[in-house]
């Protein structure tokens, strides 16, 4: 996943925009303007408030490979911490603080 990761946003040319990293989102000890979260809505919802965190002011979450059945938890719990819905793009669920 990692090495895919990096060689996307080479091909994208974002290398130099794009951080990938080996670790837990606990560890990280940072925000960034979009965060990416390719979790199931279970592990997001319980993960919550620590992806909350690296999350900047104004930036965005991407939640991917939720599930529509299954979105309403993860939704719940984000909007619960001040993230604010927006309108879905292709099935996609978006939120930002």
């Amino acid at each position: 996943m990692l090495m895919t990761s990096r060689a996307n946003a080479e091909r994208n040319t974002l290398s130099d925009r794009v951080v990938v990293e080996d670790q837990s989102v606990a560890a990280l000890n940072a925000s960034f303007p979009v965060v990416p979260a390719i979790i199931e809505a279970k592990v997001l919802a319980g993960m919550a408030s620590i992806i909350k965190e690296c999350v900047a002011r104004r930036g965005l979450l991407i939640p991917s490979s939720v599930l529509d059945e299954r979105a309403s938890k993860a939704i719940a719990a984000f909007e619960g911490m001040g993230l604010v819905r927006i309108p879905r793009y292709t099935g996609w669920v978006v939120g930002a603080p």
